[in-house]
């Protein structure tokens, strides 16, 4: 038996090192990455994964003679995706062959991943729109009168809340779901996008709709009905019901946005914002997950050349000075409601 399983650890190939490659990503993303594997070896090679080898990988045959892979073969076969694919289509998969090939050089091949250069494509002009807080409720509300409404509004609430993407939340098990003693919170612990984990706190409300599906159902998924394509259609449904212009392109993803945009209008905080999105790239965040409006009397080159009389102060009511700040920073409202409510709770327990 020792034999064996040491034999078994010597039988190497160049599939069995794609495959490890493939099975770092899950779902419908691992699924495309091998296609388009599969579609660049037959465009480079007329052969699939199961037939390459590791010379055919690293190599090209060019007038009969076999020469480095280099990056104008690339672009050659960019110009051969460009008749039937878009520009955002081909970026998705030269990013993915980008990513075999330096996992490929990593192990051991003669390759350069810098190769797949993507930068001469353009980026998708037009993302997805943003939903504001008060619209996600009302979709939420909206969703109800759905089949399998009672999911579908607990989804979409949790979706805003935590911004996890359809698939990880799809994927949720109670098993997933754990109780934060010290803040009274619950928290979802689960593997997102590149198998990053993912932990996202939701308070007690949610907790109390969420424990009232699985009451019903019995199920050990938190979304036992739900499909991916049920819900995207739920969502698109729900708009036109609603209202929303079809120029917002509002779609799941948008609820992904919701607490992210929230974090940076309201705080500013990009390392809040990027642990709540999961992002590495801070520019990916601000290009795709927040608006912004140009506002030149806030500049910093502005506000610090000013001086401040604290006397306006006195010209302005409780109610209007706290609709001021919400309205110029609510997470600065946020944060001095809770430390005046920490100190009335701290003299609480002084006296």
């Amino acid at each position: 038996m020792q034999v064996a399983n040491v034999q078994s650890l010597n039988v190497d190939s160049t599939q069995s090192d794609i495959m490890i490659w493939a099975n770092k990503y899950n779902g419908k993303s691992r699924t495309e990455y091998l296609r388009d594997a599969n579609e660049f070896f037959y465009f480079m090679h007329g052969r699939r994964i199961d037939e390459i080898s590791k010379t055919e990988i690293e190599t090209i045959n060019e007038n009969g003679k076999r020469t480095r892979l280099l990056n104008k073969h690339v672009e050659k076969y960019k110009q051969y995706l460009k008749e039937k694919n878009s520009d955002s289509s081909i970026r998705r998969k030269i990013y993915g062959i980008r990513s075999l090939y330096k996992f490929l050089r990593i192990n051991g091949y003669d390759v350069d991943h810098l190769i797949f250069e993507t930068s001469t494509l353009k980026k998708k002009t037009k993302g997805y729109g943003f939903y504001s807080t008060d619209e996600v409720k009302r979709l939420a509300t909206e969703a109800l009168e759905e089949r399998d409404g009672e999911e579908l509004s607990a989804l979409i609430l949790l979706a805003a809340i935590t911004s996890l993407r359809l698939n990880a939340l799809l994927g949720l098990y109670w098993s997933n779901i754990i109780k934060h003693e010290q803040s009274g919170l619950y928290l979802v612990n689960t593997i997102d996008k590149g198998d990053q984990e993912a932990i996202r706190p939701f308070e007690q409300d949610l907790f109390d709709k969420l424990l009232s599906i699985r009451n019903r159902t019995g199920s050990d998924k938190l979304f036992p009905n739900l499909k991916p394509d049920k819900v995207e259609k739920s969502i698109i449904r729900l708009n036109e019901r609603i209202g929303f212009c079809t120029t917002r392109n509002l779609r799941f993803h948008s609820l992904r946005k919701v607490a992210i945009n929230f974090e940076m209008k309201t705080t500013g905080n990009l390392r809040r914002a990027k642990d709540q999105g999961g992002h590495k790239s801070a520019q990916v965040l601000l290009e795709n997950y927040t608006e912004s409006e140009d506002d030149y009397s806030s500049r910093a080159g502005i506000l610090m050349m000013k001086t401040i009389d604290e006397k306006v102060f006195d010209s302005v009511g409780k109610e209007e000075l706290l609709n001021m700040i919400k309205e110029i920073n609510y997470g600065v409202y946020q944060q001095l409601a809770y430390r005046i409510q920490q100190k009335g709770d701290l003299n609480e327990v002084t006296y």
